[in-house]
């Protein structure tokens, strides 16, 4: 997608403040030089390309209440889960990046595809569009995280906790170990 400045224009309301900076200083740019370098024309069609992808009725605040328990007792807590034939990472940002508090989706190899606002909002980036079932799978998770480790475990035979495989036999019943459900604050195990 080529986007033109007037493209630009018309998503700046709907961008976060980091976007909206970004917007401002892509449009000074174009205003002053006429164009834009082929490395910010990329910028601009993903600051675009950003605001259409369908996040509104998304409610995450679920996957941050997961890690902010997590949190309290591993260091760098994450989930792994394979959607649409491919491993992703969720994490919590550090209390000294950018965006302390928000939740950080990768694809396998580091790839940034959006990050969980410490609101719950889902704020992906056009490489996210690569993954249709991604938004699912993060709704999912936010509603129901045992479920979703439960069928991931049983389908991949890792933990996605701590991508260790499941050998117990109770384990890999519930997809995920005692340890994890303790660290994340799950259910484990029949009452």
């Amino acid at each position: 997608m080529t986007a033109t400045i007037q493209d630009l224009r018309n998503v700046y309301r709907s961008l976060d403040p980091a976007g909206q900076e970004k917007a401002r200083s892509l449009g000074d740019w174009f205003n002053r030089k006429g164009f834009w370098t082929e490395a910010q024309q990329r910028l601009v069609s993903s600051l675009v390309t950003r605001t259409r992808l369908p996040t509104a009725q998304l409610d995450l605040t679920g996957l941050n209440a997961l890690f902010d328990i997590a949190s309290r007792n591993l260091q760098r807590p994450f989930i792994v889960a394979q959607v649409d034939n491919q491993m992703v990472k969720i994490s919590r940002a550090s209390a000294t990046s950018r965006n302390p508090g928000a939740v950080y989706v990768k694809a396998k190899g580091g790839d940034y595809l959006g990050k969980i606002a410490a609101d719950g909002r889902w704020m992906p980036v056009a490489e996210a569009a690569a993954f249709p079932n991604l938004a699912k799978l993060l709704a999912d998770l936010a509603d129901d995280p045992a479920g979703v480790a439960r069928a991931q475990g049983q389908a991949f035979g890792h933990c996605c906790f701590c991508a260790k495989m499941l050998t117990d036999a109770r384990s890999v019943k519930m997809g995920y170990g005692p340890v994890c459900a303790d660290n994340f604050g799950l259910p484990w195990g029949e009452k």
